[in-house]
């Protein structure tokens, strides 16, 4: 199953369109799950600023405080999320082949990933 890094990094390739790359990497157990992996993960980091927002607004009810005293744990996720899009966005703004060597791990994945773009 995938870990926590594995996750950063499928959904930072997914969301720059090198899905043959995420799916490559991934288990046999998880290809199985293709669908249902990718649509949870892409649907949860969507969410997440939606969910930061969602959070503050329970925390106040729950405690009765006001929303201010929560802020910084808000702004902390929100900032998590936006890095992570900024990221995301400009890694997408690259071409296919600098996008390649920035985001394999070893230079038999980035030949792997620039030979299957030299095809299509």
């Amino acid at each position: 199953m995938m870990n926590w890094s594995d996750i950063t990094n499928f959904v930072m390739l997914y969301l720059t369109g090198d899905a043959y790359t995420v799916f490559s990497r991934m288990s046999t157990e998880d290809k199985k799950n293709w669908d249902k992996i990718r649509k949870a993960l892409i649907d949860s980091f969507e969410m997440a600023p939606y969910k930061a927002f969602t959070l503050a607004v329970s925390l106040q009810a729950v405690t009765g405080t006001n929303l201010d005293a929560h802020l910084g744990q808000v702004e902390r996720l929100m900032s998590i999320v936006g890095d992570r899009w900024k990221t995301f966005l400009f890694l997408r703004s690259l071409p296919e082949s600098v996008r390649a060597k920035l985001l394999c791990e070893d230079s038999s994945d980035t030949e792997a990933v620039k030979n299957k773009t030299i095809q299509q």
